[in-house]
């Protein structure tokens, strides 16, 4: 879940959490960003972590929850690390993987 946290951003149109396919770029979202984080000036702030107030953690804490949510959509790649969606993993016999790496390995 660590590896996938940093894979997590922050639409600041939807002002929502959403992570994307590394192979096809479908993108799935999550929660809302907290109505007291939502300063575009400070959401890059938030995001890096440089706020030393309470809704600082607040953020954090909305993130968290939707790297839980999001993290049943997104399997990883064991051989090249990426995450990608449901659709672009593949299991065949020996080999789990990305679409690409099955391709590349089954041969």
């Amino acid at each position: 879940m660590r590896q996938f946290y940093k894979h997590i951003y922050a639409d600041k149109v939807l002002k929502q959490f959403y992570t994307s396919c590394e192979l096809c770029g479908k993108k799935k979202y999550a929660e809302k960003i907290p109505v007291l984080c939502r300063n575009p000036y400070m959401l890059y702030a938030f995001e890096h972590g440089q706020v030393k107030d309470p809704r600082q953690t607040l953020y954090n804490h909305k993130k968290a929850h939707s790297v839980q949510h999001l993290v049943r959509f997104f399997n990883h790649c064991q051989q090249c690390g990426k995450w990608v969606c449901d659709e672009c993993y593949e299991a065949k016999g020996d080999i789990d993987g990305c679409r690409d790496c099955v391709e590349r390995f089954s041969k």
